[in-house]
């Protein structure tokens, strides 16, 4: 397929002229005909009300996307649910859809219809709309260590992200009835609608563990660790390079999921990732033993932490039953850890109390326990004052462009 032409529309708003001509160059295009006007539709973590005209996305930056849309409520009905997928856009691909009125949902067309689009691009461009590109520091930050392995690993089988979860009652269960009150069945996931997250291991300690090594584990979730960069390890370790490369893949990609399933509540407003990346961050705070095998995927850990954090108000971290702040709680611990251990390397140790300097800062939470006390305290009274960058590894990855 012949590349498409150079494009004349509207420069990303953010970019500098020389980034606005690459892009023109060689962004890609999402096009959606029949979008009906009043839809939510958002690229990343931009969102638009669309307008009668409007047909799509143009001067999307190559890379991974969230693409994401929810139909317009009918009168004082509820919201609909918003529903998303992620993409790898390709340099200058066009990527073509409809909007099926029924299903209320975006779907793929065929390849006659999207060859006819791509053909006459050029009438469309005054209906696209010009992706934000003052966001996309900001979305690279926070998505740079999803790899298309990632998405083909986690995305449901329908490659849907839902909001709301699509619900069925478990095969094979009988329902059970009283005398005058039938029982629901259990609910579960309808089957290719969940995403495929892996499931951590429920046992902390390693089978024939002594009563002492069960109550070191019940401190210490190292050992889970262990146990979820093996199972990546034996799914994206490089056999040919060796365990050290193996490692670092599967550390990378227990980050990825840690990403991933941020992102796909953020931007997709699904609970259940927020869930898995909550399991994710408690696991990961625990560790202590396991911070000198992995300094290098603490360290990364605490600058996802870092970008991750900037997205939300202090107050979403609180748990609603208990009121306690978990994530407080959690880098209260993964803090004390990293000070108390003589093993842990020292760009590590620097790296985490330049974090909790940053953290205490922007949020008020003071990580200072006295004696006698066992949870961190959360200074109300202190208005946030806008952070620093913790260092240059902690600043946004680089797009790819800033250099043009």
């Amino acid at each position: 397929m012949p590349p498409p032409a150079k494009r004349a529309c509207t420069a990303p708003l953010g970019a500098a002229p020389q980034v606005a001509a690459r892009l023109a160059a060689e962004g890609a295009t999402l096009v959606v005909e029949g979008v009906p006007a009043g839809t939510e539709f958002g690229v990343d973590l931009h969102t638009w009300s669309t307008g009668e005209r409007w047909a799509g996305v143009s001067l999307i930056p190559p890379g991974l996307h969230f693409v994401c849309h929810r139909a317009a409520a009918r009168g004082a009905g509820t919201a609909a649910p918003r529903t998303g997928w992620f993409h790898v856009f390709g340099r200058g691909e066009v990527v073509v859809r409809r909007w099926d009125p029924v299903a209320e949902d975006v779907v793929e067309v065929g390849e006659e219809e999207a060859a006819r689009t791509r053909g006459s691009l050029g009438e469309l461009e005054e209906r696209l709309g010009p992706y934000p590109y003052h966001t996309w520091s900001k979305w690279i930050s926070l998505s740079h260590r999803i790899t298309e392995a990632t998405i083909a690993r986690l995305e449901p089988a329908s490659g849907r992200v839902a909001s709301v979860a699509d619900l069925v009652a478990a095969p094979n269960h009988h329902l059970a009835t009283t005398t005058s009150t039938p029982v629901l069945p259990p609910m579960v996931a309808r089957p290719g609608t969940a995403i495929q997250y892996t499931p951590l291991e429920s046992r902390r300690f390693p089978e024939g563990s002594t009563a002492s090594a069960i109550t070191q584990h019940s401190l210490d979730t190292s050992y889970q660790l262990h146990q979820l960069v093996a199972a990546m390890q034996r799914l994206y370790g490089d056999t040919v390079s060796g365990g050290s490369m193996g490692q670092a893949i599967a550390e990378r990609e227990v980050l990825a999921e840690l990403q991933f399933a941020f992102l796909a509540f953020l931007a997709g407003q699904n609970y259940d990732s927020f869930e898995q990346w909550r399991r994710l961050v408690s696991l990961l705070c625990s560790c202590d033993e396991a911070l000198e095998a992995h300094p290098a995927l603490f360290t990364d850990l605490l600058a996802d932490l870092y970008f991750q954090m900037k997205e939300v108000p202090s107050d979403f971290f609180v748990d609603i039953v208990s009121s306690s702040n978990f994530l407080c709680s959690g880098l209260h611990t993964l803090f004390r850890n990293i000070g108390d251990s003589a093993a842990v390397c020292p760009r590590l140790k620097e790296k985490a109390r330049r974090f909790e300097a940053n953290v205490t800062k922007r949020f008020g939470w003071d990580f200072a326990v006295e004696a006698g006390e066992e949870e961190p305290t959360v200074v109300e009274e202190v208005v946030p004052a806008p952070a620093p960058p913790l260092s240059a590894e902690l600043e946004e990855p680089d797009t790819g462009l800033a250099g043009i």
